[in-house]
């Protein structure tokens, strides 16, 4: 290639000086802030062109910065409304392209008049060197054509860079170009717009509702923050209720807490524990290792209140089906997905409703959902397992007790126990004659309540903050009648000691039996009494009774056939064989 003229080369020269000049002259990049997204200088702008695809993912990361993200984990965007973050179920990402188009087109509107500027001092130089050749001027001939060319130089520079930035409008405007822009604007290091995933509700002591997100610590309303990562929201709006979180008083909405102390028959600390109970439920925390069970036939309100509560929790409630937590004959294999535990991500109120009469809780399952160990889950469509923390409180309301509720120790000291004995019908005067032993139970039913409840869902959530700080103020521990209603139900599924209380004499030191005895008359006892099944699958084996004996503080002897002291089988149907 020959060498450049002298003069070519010092209008090329000229020429980037002066695309220097420009661009020095442009106001500095203005640093980020949270009101919107940051002002990016033409010098940045051009850098992005010049990387192709990868510029375009880096301009959209930065005009994007919390107000859309990619979650790796799952593969999906997600939006920012100003309060938490959302699935981005329109594709609002892609339109989002579009504001890069924008700063390009910027460029392009920035550059045009330096275009025309250019040609027409091209024009205006051409002009002058013709006047000087026809005047005889050489000197000032040169000097306008020198200058005619640097301003040729720069029209046809800035117009090639037009042209760039015109086609790749063009190609953002595509659904390829769209798609690889956001591609690389999660693939491009620390300044992307990508996100692990395990950030996404890990907040515990915010509640994001409609119009804010409460500080649960102080019931306070505070603006969002994209850094939080909040996702799973409360559909309705916090009412402006300070002066009721801090006296109780100036409630917006009575009919709610009169309903709610109905139910739990205007007892006191039964109906302050619940509100507790509830408060602590909506927070991610799980210290309070609960699960509370609400026991009653149907039509006795728990039904209600439970789905009042739901709806004014959105999202972070979630109903979980019995079999979660019931003994299963085929166990799920470990290596397959598990979106029923994985459905629980995040969620804090989750609610096991309806198992049948007879069924039995495991207490395997229910220590796992109900303690604060790391849940290693899959998705049906993942790849790989996640481990997350629990965020959730459970509760199971039932209308008959599921067996094994008492049968393990730790899931003992887990169980509140909820009575809800009322019945609401249409005419409890005539259910009162037809059942006089249980009169003072029935209630007139109020068919419109529960729509009056769900028109009035920012002060059933007012309702629970509350309960939260009463929470944090008074602990949750469980009232006597709670406490006695625990014990009386683990007294019910004492097996052994209903069957020695009812079937033997335990009065004369001197009795004794042989182990072999005792066990095979309780066995008898327990399919006369408890369960009928020949299977045998819930009766308690040979090592849980003997285990037990030793518990309850019989005296053994172990030499040869192990002998008990101080029992004898008193009922003759059972020695009899039955």
């Amino acid at each position: 290639m020959p060498d450049l003229p002298s003069n070519i080369i010092d209008i090329r020269a000229q020429v980037e000086a002066r695309r220097q000049a420009e661009e020095a002259a442009l106001p500095p990049e203005e640093p980020k802030d949270s009101g919107g997204p940051p002002t990016i200088d033409g010098r940045a702008v051009r850098q992005c062109l010049l990387n192709n695809e990868r510029g375009d993912g880096v301009l959209l990361a930065r005009l994007m910065c919390d107000k859309i993200i990619y979650v790796k984990r799952t593969n999906r965007w997600m939006w920012w409304n100003g309060v938490h973050w959302e699935d981005d179920k329109l594709d609002l990402s892609h339109a989002c392209v579009e504001d890069v188009a924008s700063i390009y087109l910027r460029e392009v509107e920035r550059i045009t008049p330096l275009i025309n500027e250019a040609r027409d001092r091209k024009k205006q130089q051409d002009d002058i060197a013709t006047a000087c050749k026809n005047s005889g001027d050489t000197e000032g001939e040169d000097a306008a054509r020198t200058a005619a060319a640097k301003a040729a130089y720069e029209a046809s520079r800035y117009t090639d860079e037009r042209k760039a930035y015109t086609r790749r409008v063009d190609r953002l405007r595509s659904v390829r170009g769209a798609k690889n822009c956001l591609e690389w604007s999660h693939k491009i290091g620390n300044d992307s717009l990508a996100i692990v995933g395990d950030e996404i509700d890990q907040q515990p002591w915010l509640l994001p509702c409609k119009n804010g997100v409460v500080d649960l610590r102080t019931g306070r309303l505070l603006p969002g923050r994209p850094g939080d990562y909040l996702v799973t929201a409360v559909p309705v709006d916090f009412p402006d209720c300070q002066d009721y979180l801090q006296t109780g008083e100036n409630f917006g909405f009575p009919p709610w807490e009169k309903f709610v102390s109905e139910i739990h028959l205007d007892e006191q600390d039964v109906i302050a524990f619940v509100h507790r109970l509830f408060g602590y439920s909506i927070t991610g925390l799980t210290t309070e290792h609960f699960i509370a069970t609400a026991l009653g036939d149907g039509r006795n309100g728990k039904g209600t209140m439970f789905e009042t509560i739901k709806a004014a929790l959105g999202e972070l409630a979630w109903s979980i089906q019995p079999e979660m937590i019931l003994e299963q004959k085929n166990p799920r294999s470990s290596a397959g997905p598990s979106a029923d535990m994985m459905s629980l991500y995040g969620r804090r109120f989750v609610i096991a409703s309806e198992t049948d009469e007879g069924q039995r809780i495991s207490a395997g399952r229910v220590k796992r959902l109900t303690g604060a160990d790391t849940v290693t889950a899959r998705s049906p469509h993942d790849r790989f397992e996640i481990n997350f923390r629990p965020t959730h409180t459970l509760f199971l309301y039932t209308n008959d007790i599921p067996q094994g509720l008492t049968k393990d120790f730790a899931l003992l000291q887990r169980l509140l126990f909820i009575r809800y004995p009322l019945r609401y019908v249409d005419d409890p005067e005539i259910k009162a004659r037809e059942d006089p032993h249980n009169a003072e139970i029935y209630r007139k039913k109020d068919p419109g309540l529960p729509g009056r409840l769900l028109d009035n869902l920012p002060w059933v959530l007012a309702w629970l903050v509350r309960g939260c700080l009463l929470w944090q103020r008074d602990g949750l521990v469980p009232p006597k009648r709670i406490k006695a209603d625990i014990e009386q139900l683990r007294l019910s599924e004492d097996t052994l000691g209903q069957f020695i209380e009812t079937s033997c004499d335990i009065t004369n030191p001197d009795d004794w039996m042989y182990f072999r005895d005792v066990y095979s008359n309780f066995r008898t006892w327990f399919r006369n009494n408890i369960d009928d099944r020949k299977d045998d699958k819930y009766l308690p084996s040979k090592k849980k009774v003997a285990l037990s004996l030793d518990k309850k503080g019989f005296q053994k002897n172990n030499t040869g056939d192990r002998i008990y002291y101080g029992i004898r089988v008193t009922d003759l149907s059972l020695l009899s064989g039955g």
